[in-house]
């Protein structure tokens, strides 16, 4: 054990690493369908590794807060100012009072179980931190049995979700396209809404349905190469159509035709 402990006590640094690389490890580890996800998987392994009396500097501590602050506000920063409007209040006062609801669950719990500050402050961002994805994402690849009995999925995605990233869920798709050989877009597609916050909102064409394009596919046989949206009143642009394409498609202008119309755009 003096072997293992001795070279991290002497470089701190490679504890650091390697608590990031055991968390990754534990945060990926299932229990059936549910997973402890990174954050807190590294905020495990940090308390694990620190018990071996590991001394980091105060130096090194700043500088990787300060990249855990600016990796945090890269992903989530873009999202949140593209998500903002007025059909984005609900969604604002929903960040209030998980935000509010988070500090004081934080401050009740320093006070009940004795927690220093900096304990609290370092359980707080990290439990708060933690991704949606991560925490409550449905992840299954494997998809045969649902495409065997004929089932068919349309998955709209805000890009401007705040909630849930539409990137992961993308990469989902292109993970379950892999698991069915290439052929995911015979049973589930990926529809994402440019502008759309979490299930609606934002400055997009977020009012489209999704329920006639599945029933659709499922009694007709017909895919739906594309879906029509449209913009609401309170957008820059109220009454603007655009198609939603399938996901890796993108809307393209073609060349004639109004830019408020759906009917100049096609799906490549």
């Amino acid at each position: 054990m003096a072997t293992f402990v001795a070279p991290l006590r002497e470089n701190p640094e490679l504890a650091l690493f390697l608590t990031l690389a055991v968390g990754f490890l534990i945060g990926r580890l299932r229990l059936g369908t549910f997973r402890l996800g990174n954050v807190v998987g590294t905020l495990l392994a940090g308390v694990l590794i620190g018990q071996i009396g590991v001394t980091i500097s105060p130096l090194v501590k700043v500088v990787f807060f300060d990249l855990f602050l600016f990796a945090t506000g890269y992903k989530v920063g873009p999202q949140f100012f593209r998500g903002l409007g007025r059909g984005a209040i609900g969604q604002l006062l929903l960040t209030v009072v998980l935000c509010v609801t988070s500090l004081a669950t934080t401050v009740t719990a320093a006070i009940v179980m004795g927690y220093d500050c900096g304990t609290a402050a370092g359980l707080m961002a990290g439990a708060f931190t933690e991704s949606s994805w991560d925490l409550m994402g449905a992840k299954a690849t494997d998809l045969s049995a649902f495409r065997r009995r004929g089932g068919k999925l349309v998955v709209p995605h805000g890009l401007s979700d705040p909630v849930f990233s539409a990137h992961d869920t993308m990469r989902w798709w292109d993970a379950v396209n892999a698991a069915s050989g290439g052929h995911a877009a015979e049973f589930v597609r990926v529809f994402p809404v440019p502008g759309m916050a979490h299930c609606g909102g934002g400055p997009a064409t977020d009012r489209y349905d999704c329920l006639a394009a599945v029933m659709e596919w499922v009694e007709r046989g017909v895919a739906p190469e594309r879906i029509v949206a449209r913009a609401g009143e309170t957008t820059p642009w109220p009454g603007r159509t655009r198609p939603l394409c399938p996901y890796p498609a993108v809307a393209r202008y073609a060349g004639t035709g109004s830019i408020e119309d759906a009917g100049s755009f096609v799906c490549r």
